[in-house]
């Protein structure tokens, strides 16, 4: 089972390390993949502010951070981007443009997603979540990023009876 969190914060370079002190606790001193949750969450977070209307007078961001022991699987949502979050290489004397590329190298997985006209989720994930045999099991949890955190938060409602944390997700869902 895993633990949820949002904030929404606005979209001012100053939050930036409230995002990281975010991340970093609800993960907590002992997590392992904390320093670079942390690290990427800035850098996404980062993103959100200088690429879309978050960073506009008023904007603001969303942060999500789902985890268990060894996993964590992080979201920003901003208020929408002209373009696509893409890969590009950075020269050598540019300060900025390394964000995605940072994503890419240390995210297990990540990826990003139209939530709507105004807005795009990008989300990474760290770590493998646990495996667990059984009908409620997490198995195939990582396949298919984010849908499958709900279906298995009902799934197991429905063989335990019982209910699981809130997974605050308000994005569309996506086909498995």
């Amino acid at each position: 089972m895993w633990l949820s969190l949002e904030v929404r914060l606005a979209g001012l370079p100053v939050q930036i390390p409230v995002a990281r002190r975010f991340v970093a606790d609800a993960l907590g001193d002992g997590h392992p993949c904390r320093a670079d949750a942390m690290l990427l969450a800035s850098e996404v977070g980062t993103n959100a502010i200088n690429h879309s209307l978050s960073g506009e007078v008023g904007g603001s961001f969303l942060l999500t951070v789902h985890w268990t022991e060894g996993w964590a699987r992080v979201a920003v949502a901003d208020q929408g981007a002209a373009e696509a979050p893409c890969l590009r290489r950075a020269g050598l004397g540019e300060a900025s443009g390394r964000g995605i590329a940072l994503l890419d190298e240390l995210a297990v997985r990540w990826g990003f997603m139209r939530r709507s006209v105004r807005g795009t989720e990008v989300w990474f994930v760290l770590g493998e979540p646990p495996r667990r045999a059984g009908v409620h099991g997490a198995a195939g949890v990582q396949d298919s990023e984010p849908v499958s955190l709900i279906r298995v938060a009902r799934a197991s409602e429905a063989a335990t009876g019982s209910r699981s944390p809130k997974v605050p997700f308000s994005g569309p869902s996506r086909p498995t």
